[in-house]
């Protein structure tokens, strides 16, 4: 029970990363394409937080097979805001050198 209280404390702290990352890359988003329009529907966007929560709940569900250390958690928590962080930024980067080469 106390990874699961462990995890479930960062989850509010890990949300607010990575919904503020992915507002910040689609407003860069936006300027790069100079596009005035919305690139994700609020039914992609829910999907976005849907499967970020799926990817930090599998990290959750790990640690209950393979915990070996005290230190296991906290670099798994790394990881998968590492993860999500690149899964986020990989776009917008594409979108930024697309309007650059184009």
């Amino acid at each position: 029970m106390d990874i699961f209280l462990w995890w479930e404390r960062k989850r509010i702290a890990f949300n607010i990363i990575v919904l503020a990352l992915c507002y910040t890359c689609f407003e860069i988003q936006k300027i790069a394409t100079h596009s005035t329009a919305d690139l994700f529907t609020k039914r992609e966007m829910i999907l976005f937080i849907v499967g970020y929560n799926v990817i930090y709940s599998s990290f959750c569900v790990l640690e209950f097979f393979i915990k070996k250390s005290n230190s296991f958690a906290p670099n798994m928590f790394k990881n998968a805001l590492f993860i999500c962080t690149v899964v986020v930024t990989i776009p917008t980067l594409f979108h930024i050198l697309e309007s650059i080469a184009f």
